[in-house]
């Protein structure tokens, strides 16, 4: 059975659901940076009133027992030389037991969400420095 079939439509549900998602997804190239414990598949960004949206669902490898601690580090990168806009975000439930796949999503926010060209995505296992909010 192929359950990435299934989650797409929950997904952009629950993004809709989350904000005035406005439109397809976005054109944006996503980078995701490989991870031992958890791999994440299926990236879109959507145009919100806010920013951009990211979406999408990570998974544990099939031989993976235990829990997965840590966070997503979500950052939109610009064209040009500007400081990209970073947000941190968690994963749903990753039962030991049952789904081994879980959703997530994170806001980038922006006053232009066009001007945002790549989204980069990486597992990182503690948490981060604190660092000063971004100004658009």
């Amino acid at each position: 059975m192929n359950r990435g079939i299934y989650a797409l439509p929950v997904i952009t549900i629950l993004g809709l659901l989350a904000g005035c998602v406005s439109g397809p997804p976005l054109q944006t190239t996503i980078i995701v940076s490989p991870s031992k414990p958890l791999e994440i598949y299926g990236v879109r960004t959507y145009r919100t009133n806010k920013g951009v949206l990211v979406m999408g669902r990570v998974r544990r490898p099939m031989l993976f027992r235990g829990p997965v601690w840590g966070h997503l580090h979500v950052e939109g990168l610009f064209d040009d030389r500007r400081a990209p806009i970073v947000a941190d975000t968690r994963w749903g439930t990753l039962s030991p037991r049952g789904s081994r796949s879980a959703s997530f999503s994170a806001e980038l926010p922006t006053t232009d969400p066009l001007e945002i060209k790549s989204v980069r995505i990486e597992y990182r296992a503690e948490r981060d420095r604190a660092r000063p909010p971004h100004l658009d």
